[in-house]
């Protein structure tokens, strides 16, 4: 039966397992198939349809054919009324470059607001959303300014950790009275959101929007009444890269690793075009002459693709093995190879002055110690630098806390020979007692 909806559905699904194998002329075949049953079922303006659509022009788009693609693309994005950023890559790959940053920039402005708005959800929720966002940067990386991108990477990465960490520490100071009540008004606003969310229409939208503005003046109401100030995960959606040059030293540098998608190595696989690449913010540079401050360099940012990350996290993972091991032969080969993937292309970009590099990193790169890479001068880069380590660059502009601890607890001597399950030793003649902090 030729009219049944499902059939178009088993035909677009064998089209997408064919372009997954690289056999493009049998998926383009099978998907120009679907999408004239789909047609015929539900209409060409149906969301199944255009889903077909945007399958078949990433087929386009891998043979090389990016005008058939730009055309189903642009009637996509038309329908579902935001573009995509294959729509913004297809439009740079065809010269139409002013086009592919307008549309790179809607397609960020829009999916920004659905962060946004997800970071005021539920915590389950919010580590789903975690999953979707951890590399959502693409062709934006190619068409916009290096400025565009870390203002990006400023309002998106690791910020849904830190609103889960943030609401959880606020929970710990909540037991009753109107704190209590608050908490309780916003888990209801939040599932209410979450039931709208399910019916993707105009008027749905309107009413999420209302309730979003309910549940962010809740969220603040809440935190002034625990500690006094905004929500930081609220407080910081408007910082920008100005806020980071302001807070550099003129020695400083802050380097901002982060993974996407590079649409030139391939625009079906995933994993071969999933690369790393940083951010690399320079302070503005200045020197004193006659007691006066003369600025000599206005503050920069640079962009620096890095590699294939799935290559470069084998790698790392191969390298602190070699460690564990002791294996010096390997952990040299690594080491080059990671200094010279990763350390090299930063290099050059350092003014001679940088005496601290503070490092943002991504992914596996937090596994990696990048103080103990050496270079050929057998130099380890944490005897050229100091450097150290933040989640991400809100945390330069945060506030130190004023909160001072008089207690010390020093653990050591483990027994990793015991069994998993035997009762602890006690070595109490082991413990050494130390005068109170003065």
């Amino acid at each position: 039966n030729t009219s049944a909806p499902g059939l178009a559905a088993c035909l677009g699904l064998i089209a997408l397992i064919h372009q997954q194998r690289g056999d493009f002329s049998l998926a383009q075949s099978f998907s120009e198939q679907a999408m004239k049953i789909e047609e015929r079922v539900s209409g060409s303006n149906h969301p199944r349809y255009l889903a077909l659509l945007g399958e078949s022009a990433l087929t386009d788009m891998a043979t090389g054919r990016y005008k058939e693609a730009k055309t189903k693309l642009q009637r996509e994005a038309e329908e579902f009324g935001q573009p995509s950023q294959m729509l913004a890559y297809c439009l740079q790959v065809l010269g139409y470059e002013e086009e592919a940053k307008n549309t790179c920039i809607k397609e960020m402005s829009v999916r920004n607001k659905a962060f946004l708005r997800g970071l005021l959800m539920s915590e389950r929720s919010r580590m789903a959303l975690q999953q979707k966002y951890a590399s959502t940067l693409g062709p934006e990386v190619e068409i916009l300014l290096p400025e565009q991108v870390a203002n990006q990477l400023l309002l998106v990465k690791g910020k849904i950790l830190d609103s889960i960490c943030e609401e959880r520490l606020m929970a710990r100071h909540i037991s009753s009275g109107s704190s209590a009540q608050l908490l309780q008004k916003i888990k209801t606003l939040r599932a209410q959101i979450g039931q709208l969310s399910l019916h993707k229409r105009a008027d749905t939208e309107t009413a999420i929007d209302e309730l979003t503005e309910q549940l962010a003046a809740l969220q603040t109401k809440l935190a002034k009444e625990i500690n006094g100030k905004k929500p930081a995960t609220q407080s910081d959606s408007n910082l920008k890269l100005a806020d980071i040059y302001n807070v550099l030293a003129p020695d400083q540098a802050f380097i901002e690793f982060f993974k996407f998608r590079d649409w030139k190595v391939s625009v079906t696989d995933l994993d071969k075009s999933t690369s790393y690449a940083a951010i690399v913010v320079l302070p503005r540079s200045s020197r004193t002459f006659l007691g006066v401050e003369i600025a000599e360099a206005s503050p920069k940012t640079l962009l620096v693709k890095l590699g294939n990350s799935r290559e470069l996290d084998d790698t790392i993972r191969k390298w602190r093995e070699a460690i564990v091991q002791e294996n010096a032969a390997m952990l040299e080969q690594y080491n080059k190879t990671l200094f010279e993937t990763m350390w090299s292309p930063l290099a050059g970009a350092l003014p001679q002055n940088t005496k601290q590099c503070i490092i943002s990193p991504d992914g596996d790169l937090n596994f990696l110690s990048f103080a103990a890479l050496a270079g050929g001068d057998r130099r380890f880069l944490g005897e050229k630098y100091d450097i150290s380590y933040v989640g991400s660059g809100r945390d330069l502009t945060k506030a130190p806390s004023t909160q001072t601890s008089r207690s010390l607890s020093i653990v050591s001597d483990p027994d990793f020979e015991a069994a998993s399950g035997s009762p602890p030793v006690n070595r109490q003649d082991d413990t050494k007692r130390f005068a109170a902090v003065p």
